[in-house]
């Protein structure tokens, strides 16, 4: 029986750009692993423990995007003192994650067509093309939302490549174009390149190597100044995708648990109070004990000992550029040769 994970990418395409890119021919050998990619991560799962698969396969329903308000407090943080730092009201978007607000019509002709069309024959025999929909018009756009962040802050697109004018990402707004590119770049998890980068290979993972990754992600960003793209899994959220702003140490105790590692994050579900305005909330930081690999997320009431789960943590912006609408690139940086040998099983995954 097939399972389908409450997507994590969300992104979209204003009506000015067209894709051109001609589908990259792909190995009888990748064919194989994409044709099965679902059973194999499940059973890399399995080994890995229960509880694992059981929060990659908790799903969101449709519409149900939880926003969590930020405290009313009228001083900073000390960590929204470093996000501000990092970008947070500048690098972030002004707005709330939420459902896509095209028509069908305008979708199908700005997103899913462009989309379809760029897919190779393999991914269109699968009916990766039919689940366009699902992941990025019936879902929250959360990795769109993060992905868009992610890029503009390390410079890979400008404001401006979104809404004429605008000089920071924060001063956009939810127009009709907007909501396109954000939408579109939702759409980029369902190319096998960025499915098996971000998904497959990660999944292969424990739960402790998975808390390593996340800590040497933002190690390595902290240093180059550069955001990441970093993937949750919560029994309260569903999967959610969140951006890796800045690393912290200190010493943070919630549930009488230590923990001396705080990822500060950018989270589209945050909002200030009895808005839908985005905000920073310190709950919703990720917070690591390094030594342990136990980790928490307040607002999500998310632990470790909860069963809940980091998924992956990435710095490779070449992932969020494939095929991308604005300057997109053909290639992608992180090596999947490895998940391209494993031995194919029946049915697919994605996430």
């Amino acid at each position: 029986m097939k399972k389908q994970i409450a997507t994590l990418l969300a992104l979209s395409t204003a009506a000015a750009c067209t894709l051109t890119y001609q589908p990259a021919t792909i190995s009888a050998e990748e064919y194989s692993v994409l044709d099965n990619t679902d059973k194999l991560v499940q059973e890399a799962l399995d080994d890995n423990t229960d509880e694992l698969g059981d929060a990659l396969y908790d799903s969101v329903t449709e519409g149900d995007i939880p926003l969590y308000e930020a405290d009313a407090a009228s001083t900073q943080s000390e960590l929204e003192k470093a996000a501000i730092e990092k970008g947070m009201y500048k690098d972030t978007f002004s707005f709330a994650n939420h459902l896509c607000t095209l028509s069908r019509e305008d979708f199908a002709e700005r997103v899913s067509d462009p989309v379809s069309a760029n897919m190779t024959d393999p991914e269109l025999d699968l009916g990766y093309s039919t689940d366009i929909s699902y992941i990025a018009y019936q879902s929250g756009l959360c990795f769109g939302m993060a992905a868009i962040s992610v890029l503009v802050h390390n410079g890979e697109l400008t404001p401006s490549d979104l809404q004429e004018g605008a000089e920071t990402l924060y001063d956009v707004t939810l127009t009709d174009d907007v909501d396109a590119l954000i939408a579109y770049y939702n759409s980029l998890q369902l190319y096998s390149e960025v499915e098996l980068a971000s998904i497959v290979e990660p999944a292969m993972l424990s739960k402790e190597e998975h808390t390593d990754m996340f800590l040497d992600c933002a190690a390595r960003c902290k240093e180059k100044g550069t955001y990441f793209m970093a993937g949750i899994s919560t029994k309260k959220g569903g999967t959610h995708a969140v951006v890796g702003m800045d690393e912290i140490s200190g010493n943070w105790t919630f549930d009488g648990i230590s923990y001396d590692t705080c990822i500060v994050t950018y989270d589209s579900n945050c909002v200030k109070p009895d808005t839908e305005t985005s905000a920073f909330k310190d709950d919703a930081c990720i917070y690591i004990n390094s030594e342990t690999k136990q980790f928490c997320i307040p607002a999500y009431e998310a632990s470790s000992e909860n069963g809940d789960v980091l998924l992956y943590a990435s710095d490779d912006d070449s992932l969020l550029t494939y095929k991308a609408p604005i300057r997109g690139t053909t290639k992608t940086n992180t090596d999947v040769s490895e998940t391209v040998k494993l031995e194919p099983v029946d049915t697919k995954l994605k996430i």
